[in-house]
């Protein structure tokens, strides 16, 4: 795929995430849990529109990723993301660790939570998050690794 069309993947899954994210849809990574799924996704920023990355306040650069969480709850009835507690670190291949520190967007009832970090292309992160839905008290960990590109 061309950078053209990856800058467009990458837009089109940063709005999916922000803005219409549903439990159906085929590109979901998700964690379910007993009442609660964890959504995430993580790219390079530099794969945003100017537009976008202004938007949402994010740098865009090819030495910077954006990770997304958003917590939806299992209930049929309801699955427009809730609020939570997001917190987490990046870890690359050699262990070097970096908190991760989420800010939430709010679109119409729905709240997500992104977090800048640096990376270097072709590491290996892992992700280790934990979100605790306001109310329940318990966090909901995951932990997904991925590795990012500019091209």
């Amino acid at each position: 795929m061309s950078r053209r069309g990856l800058k467009h993947l990458g837009n089109l899954c940063l709005l999916w995430i922000l803005g219409s994210m549903t439990p159906s849809a085929q590109a979901d990574q998700k964690v379910d849990f007993d009442h609660y799924s964890v959504h995430y996704n993580a790219l390079p920023s530099a794969f945003l529109t100017p537009t976008i990355a202004q938007r949402y306040q994010i740098t865009r650069s090819k030495a910077i990723g954006v990770v997304t969480i958003a917590v939806t709850p299992l209930d049929a009835a309801n699955k427009e993301p809730v609020e939570a507690t997001v917190e987490g670190q990046v870890n690359n291949d050699i262990q070097q660790f970096t908190t991760l520190n989420f800010r939430a967007v709010t679109e119409g009832k729905a709240v997500y939570y992104i977090a800048p970090f640096q990376f270097t292309q072709g590491d290996m992160l892992t992700f280790h998050i934990k979100a605790t839905p306001i109310g329940t008290g318990s966090p909901l960990a995951i932990r997904f690794a991925q590795a990012l590109f500019n091209d």
